[in-house]
């Protein structure tokens, strides 16, 4: 729950699900441009093979940026230095963020939308049939619903 004198780092951490090891580290708003940039950072410095426990070492970062859906109609970027580590065996792996999949340039807000949060709407029959949604081809006039008398409320008793 959002609470009152919440700055925007706060805010910005709940509105996008930031949880340890990751920190908002700046919100930089762009009036111009209509433009916000939330920079995160990976506040964790010791790591540990998860299978051998053994500690990895961190083996620099790499700068990432994702397209997140737009805020308050500000396109909205989250922007990183997401920490590369190096394994015993000696190969390396980009950690894991939680806003999005390896490779992508998209949080998942982004990509999956409301959807994937939010159940989606009940449906409306007669908006249906008459948008041609439930699968059947577009017949008609695109008045001949309203002649017809759509049920409103005060036709209801």
């Amino acid at each position: 729950m959002l609470e009152k004198g919440m700055d925007d780092q706060d805010f910005f951490t709940h509105a996008l699900g930031i949880q340890p090891p990751w920190e908002i580290k700046e919100v930089r708003v762009d009036l111009e441009a209509q433009r916000v940039t939330v920079e995160v950072e990976c506040v964790q410095r010791v790591w540990a093979d998860p299978e051998t426990q053994q500690r990895l070492h961190l083996h620099g970062s790499e700068p990432r940026s994702w397209r997140h859906l737009d805020m308050m109609q500000f396109e909205t970027v989250i922007e990183a230095r997401v920490p590369r580590l190096k394994y015993p065996d000696g190969h390396t792996e980009l950690l894991p963020t939680p806003w999005a999949a390896p490779h992508s340039r998209h949080s998942f807000f982004l990509k999956h939308g409301p959807s994937r949060y939010f159940a989606p709407a009940a449906r409306s029959k007669m908006a249906a049939s008459c948008s041609g949604s439930n699968g059947t081809p577009l017949t008609g006039s695109w008045s001949a619903p309203w002649n017809e008398g759509w049920p409103d409320a005060r036709s209801k008793s």
